[in-house]
């Protein structure tokens, strides 16, 4: 199987190279060239690697790794820092952020093609979905299918679970309709969409039994959905 490496960098020509080599060596490869949709796209991707520039517009890489490495979906992604800073306090930092490795512009494409590899040798957890996840009194189970609200199982539709899922491993960020329905193969047309909000208000229904007016979905209307906080 293919490894997969995510690359984050706003520099064209530097995203373009890499992709060329990475292919050559039998790697699958997905970019991005700002901070944004971080999360998401580790989640849809799966990456084993994730190489980080930390000047980026916006937020800055250090601002992305320490939002990778706090976030139970996404902690053990390993990360290789590529920048111009070559301080000593800034590597410092990054590996205190839990970056695994860090290489500094101009670099050889031969050394950072022998760090990644490196790094997937030695890295004992690639990155892979928990198969538990926790919120609360909220509990995912991934390997049996099954979701745990105060010590009581849920009767949910396989759609119903995959959207408390997903809405679970982005907790903190917003879940946009589009992703749901797409995840979900609802077709974009007014009539199917509606299924999304008939799924969402199934949910509600089924956790406020256990719990009286109890919502552990937050709605931001025409935009999407988080798990309440």
């Amino acid at each position: 199987m293919k490894k997969r490496v995510l690359i984050i960098e706003d520099e064209t020509h530097i995203v373009e190279l890499l992709t060329i080599v990475l292919k050559q060596n039998n790697y699958q490869v997905s970019s991005l060239k700002s901070a944004d949709q971080v999360i998401s796209t580790i989640l849809d991707f799966k990456p084993d690697c994730l190489l980080l520039d930390i000047m980026l517009p916006g937020k800055s890489g250090f601002d992305v790794c320490r939002e990778v490495k706090s976030n139970q979906a996404t902690a053990n992604l390993p990360i290789i820092l590529l920048t111009a800073k070559a301080e000593e306090n800034d590597k410092l930092l990054g590996f205190e952020l839990g970056a695994d490795d860090y290489i500094t512009k101009p670099f050889g494409i031969k050394e950072l093609f022998a760090r990644i590899e490196a790094l997937l040798r030695r890295s004992k957890n690639k990155f892979l979905m928990p198969a538990i996840l926790k919120y609360k009194d909220l509990v995912v189970n991934d390997d049996l299918h099954q979701v745990v609200f105060k010590n009581v199982y849920l009767s949910l539709t396989p759609s119903e679970y995959q959207i408390i899922k997903t809405l679970l491993e982005n907790k903190g960020r917003i879940v946009k309709r589009d992703s749901l329905t797409k995840l979900l193969n609802i077709t974009n047309d007014d009539k199917n969409a509606r299924s999304l909000d008939v799924h969402i208000r199934n949910i509600r229904t089924k956790f406020a039994k256990i719990k009286a007016n109890y919502d552990p979905i937050r709605t931001l209307k025409t935009v999407g959905f988080t798990i309440n906080e």
